[in-house]
């Protein structure tokens, strides 16, 4: 399931050493999202409690993927990969 976030991620040209973590971000976050939804659908607070756990890793691992994307992105480019 595709979100604002995944599909402008997708869309963003990386650079091609990033291309894998970048993936893995989107990936990470569409999870995330998927998750979320079935947590919406839950019918009772039980249910909706039974989701946190995997709600917390989801969350992590997006925050992770984020951190990994954001390193990469801040490093200065090398001068052969100057335009």
């Amino acid at each position: 399931m595709a979100n604002s976030l995944s599909a402008s991620l997708g869309r963003f040209p990386f650079p091609a050493e990033v291309v894998p973590a970048a993936s893995r971000l989107i990936r990470a976050d569409d999870a995330l999202v998927e998750l979320g939804a079935e947590q919406a659908r839950s019918s009772s607070l039980t249910q909706l409690r039974s989701f946190d756990d995997q709600v917390q890793v989801a969350s992590v691992a997006v925050q992770t993927d984020l951190q990994l994307v954001g390193r990469a992105l801040s490093k200065p480019p090398t001068a052969s990969e100057e335009p």
